[in-house]
């Protein structure tokens, strides 16, 4: 593959009047590196493969982005981790997905399932921290166990992201509807079921999950976590379709954006459960022992004893 000067790429053609602002970023690291440092683009780690290419923008950014895309993948990543609680920043939810398709656009199978990896490789490294804690803090194994435990689920559950974006980038239209709005969200859903069974499965995380304060939320009883995680990617699926499809796309997605929460709104607060029967007064008592003396025979005895005086305690 031969480098061509700026001049030569911009003589090729313009895009057919979509805003496709990843690809400048691409393009213009490409040419900096071909024109100063004579390296061939085939050997660039970039997402190369966008063809009619706009005119190149000088700009700091654009290098940025391109020459840092999986740095940038793993930080998005970690961000996405926010939208579950304690944190609670439903919105990630959504902008999070749609940074991932954005820099998906173009990208190579391999170079995707890198973006895949490194992406949900943050999500889960930030997401699951609490492992540590329960491996070593709480079981007792040592720092070594505990971290080669806590980095090999993350980097399992990095590659089922990785799995997705090389599909996405062999299966599904380089642009358009059919891929922003049904292939991406259809894969995604699809991916989250199977990692939530799967080998004994591994639900955590599901985007669903983040909504449960949001008026998305209120679809909850209707079409459970992985109805609400489907309307997540769709929307994320819309804003990159805002941004990069035609006039008729843009129109589609807009209608995809807004329906969801037009329906979700008027039914947030409902409540979907009717009293049967007389109420039942009901307790929960938690003795907190430690985890050292939980299992403990010497603690066998004391144990049930806590418990059953808290228990006649509630029963008055």
């Amino acid at each position: 593959m031969h480098c061509r000067s700026g001049s030569a790429i911009h003589r090729a053609g313009v895009g057919a009047g979509h805003v496709r602002a990843y690809t400048s970023f691409c393009h213009e690291a490409v040419r900096r590196l071909c024109d100063n440092r004579r390296v061939c683009a085939s050997h660039i780690n970039a997402p190369l493969a966008f063809t009619d290419l706009p005119a190149p923008v000088n700009s700091p950014l654009q290098y940025l982005f391109a020459r840092y895309a999986l740095p940038l993948a793993f930080v998005v990543g970690v961000l996405l981790s926010f939208a579950f609680a304690p944190y609670d920043v439903w919105p990630l939810a959504i902008l999070c997905p749609a940074y991932l398709f954005f820099v998906w656009q173009g990208a190579t199978p391999k170079h995707a399932a890198a973006l895949g990896f490194w992406f949900n490789a943050g999500t889960f490294g930030a997401g699951t921290y609490w492992l540590y804690h329960s491996i070593h803090t709480i079981g007792g194994a040592p720092i070594w166990v505990a971290l080669f435990l806590m980095l090999a689920l993350v980097a399992i559950m990095g590659l089922y992201l990785a799995l997705l974006g090389y599909a996405q980038a062999r299966l599904l239209p380089a642009t358009g509807a059919l891929r922003w709005l049904i292939g991406l969200p259809t894969f995604w859903v699809l991916l989250e079921w199977w990692r939530g069974w799967f080998a004994s499965g591994f639900p955590w995380l599901s985007l669903g999950y983040a909504q449960i304060d949001s008026p998305l939320g209120a679809f909850a009883p209707l079409l459970g976590v992985y109805g609400i995680s489907l309307t997540c990617v769709l929307c994320a699926g819309a804003l990159l379709a805002l941004v990069l499809g035609s006039r008729r796309e843009r129109m589609i997605a807009a209608a995809a954006l807004l329906l969801p929460w037009l329906i979700a709104w008027p039914i947030w607060k409902r409540d979907w459960t009717q009293l049967a029967g007389e109420p039942v007064t009901v307790a929960v008592v938690q003795g907190s022992v430690p985890q050292d003396q939980k299992w403990s025979p010497e603690w066998r005895d004391k144990t049930l004893a806590l418990y059953r005086e808290l228990s006649l305690a509630r029963l008055g």
